[in-house]
C-alpha cells in the first residue's frame, strides 16, 4: 500500500521501470561501515527485461522522464503557477546555455526567456547578450510550424514522407560520419597508448627511465587511456543507435497524425515534438523593429522545415519573427513568409 501523503510517492511511481515489464535487481548495497543499504548508480543495476506484462510503453515512459528532467520549479499546491511549458527546451544559439524564464516585466505578468549564461558574474562574459524572447512568441512559432507540417502532410502524403526521410537521413549521415571518424581516431590512440605503456615499463625495468619519471608518464597515459575508453563506449552506442533510428521518420509522421489541433500546445505535446529550440539574438539588439531567428529541432527528424513554406534569409532551417511596430519591447508576432 502506498502512502499518498506527499508528492515524493508520485515521483517514485513515475520513475519505476518495473511498470515497463522489467525486473530490476541490486539497486542497493550494504555499506561495510554502517551495515545499512545504500542506493547504487543505475549502471550497476541488473535489469531483466520483459519478465512480466508491461502497463506502460517505453515511449510514454521516456516522455515522462524528459518532462520531469526539464522541470526544476513545480507548483506549490497553493495556487502557485504551473511550470512554464517551454522549460528545458530553449537554448542560446551562441553559447549553448539553457534559457531561463522570467515572469515579470515592468510589473506585467509576461513570461520571457533569457540566456542563463549572460547573467553569471561577471555579467556578459560567458554570453555577450541576453537573447531575450517572449514565451508566447515561441509557442506561436511552434504552433504555426506544426500546422504547416500537418497541412503539408495532408496535401501530399507521399511527398511529405519522402522529404521527412531525406531530411532525417542527411542530418544523421553527416553526424554519424563525424562520430565514426572520431571513433577510429580514438581506437587508434588507445592502441598507441598501450604500446607506450609497455615501452616505458620496459625502459624502467632496464634502468633507462627513472622511477619518478615512469610514475608520471604511467599516470598520464593511464588517465588519457581511461578517458578515451569512456569516449569510445559512448561513440559506439551512438553509431549503433543510428541503425535503430532509421524508422524515426515513420514515428514523426505517426506523431503528426496523432493530433488534429495545434492551437493549444500542452507540455506533453511540446516534449513529444520538440527536441530543442535555439534562439538567436535580435538583428538589432534592443530594437522593436527588427527580426530574430529561431531554430526548431524536432524529435526523430531534427531540424525539418516543409519546402516552400518558411524563409529565413540565408538559412533555410531557421525561422525569423518580426516584432510588432507598437507595444512594449518584447511583444512580438511571428511572420509566415512564402518562399
Amino acid at each position: 500500500m502506498y502512502g499518498w501523503g506527499g508528492s515524493s510517492t508520485i515521483c517514485n511511481l513515475l520513475e519505476k521501470r518495473e511498470y515497463l515489464g522489467h525486473t530490476i535487481n541490486f539497486k542497493t548495497r550494504k555499506h561495510f561501515k554502517d551495515k545499512k543499504s545504500h542506493y547504487v548508480p543505475e549502471d550497476e543495476w541488473t535489469i531483466f527485461e520483459n519478465t512480466h506484462e508491461a502497463i506502460i510503453d517505453q515511449q510514454t515512459f521516456d516522455l515522462v522522464q524528459k518532462i520531469r528532467g526539464n522541470v526544476r520549479r513545480y507548483p506549490d499546491g497553493w495556487g502557485g503557477e504551473a511550470a512554464p511549458p517551454l522549460t528545458g527546451l530553449l537554448y542560446c544559439a551562441d553559447c549553448g546555455g539553457k534559457m531561463y524564464v522570467h515572469r515579470t516585466n515592468n510589473g506585467k505578468r509576461i513570461s520571457q526567456y533569457t540566456c542563463s549564461q549572460y547573467t553569471k558574474v561577471p555579467c556578459g562574459t560567458l554570453c555577450k547578450t541576453q537573447h531575450r524572447i517572449n514565451e508566447d512568441v515561441v509557442l506561436s512559432l511552434v504552433s504555426e510550424m506544426l500546422k504547416a507540417i500537418a497541412e503539408y502532410a495532408k496535401h501530399d502524403r507521399a511527398e511529405f514522407v519522402r522529404v521527412v526521410q531525406e531530411a532525417q537521413s542527411s542530418q544523421q549521415t553527416a553526424e554519424v560520419r563525424k562520430q565514426r571518424t572520431r571513433l577510429a581516431t580514438a581506437k587508434q590512440r588507445v592502441s598507441e597508448l598501450e604500446v607506450l605503456l609497455c615501452k616505458i615499463y620496459e625502459d624502467n625495468i632496464l634502468g633507462k627511465l627513472s622511477d619518478s619519471r615512469y610514475a608520471t608518464l604511467d599516470a598520464q597515459y593511464e588517465k588519457e587511456q581511461s578517458e578515451l575508453t569512456a569516449e569510445i563506449s559512448v561513440l559506439e552506442k551512438a553509431v549503433k543507435s543510428y541503425e535503430k533510428h532509421e524508422k524515426d521518420a515513420d514515428r514523426f509522421i505517426a506523431l503528426i497524425d496523432k493530433y488534429e489541433n495545434f492551437d493549444k500546445l500542452t507540455i506533453a505535446m511540446l516534449n513529444e515534438f520538440i527536441e530543442k529550440i535555439l534562439v538567436h539574438e535580435r538583428d538589432r539588439k534592443g530594437s522593436i523593429q527588427t527580426t530574430q531567428e529561431v531554430e526548431i529541432y524536432f524529435n526523430f527528424v531534427g531540424r525539418f522545415v516543409p519546402p516552400g513554406v518558411w524563409r529565413s534569409g540565408a538559412d533555410p532551417g531557421g525561422i525569423r519573427r518580426n516584432p510588432q511596430a507598437r507595444g512594449t519591447q518584447g511583444q512580438t508576432s511571428s511572420e509566415l513568409l512564402e518562399a
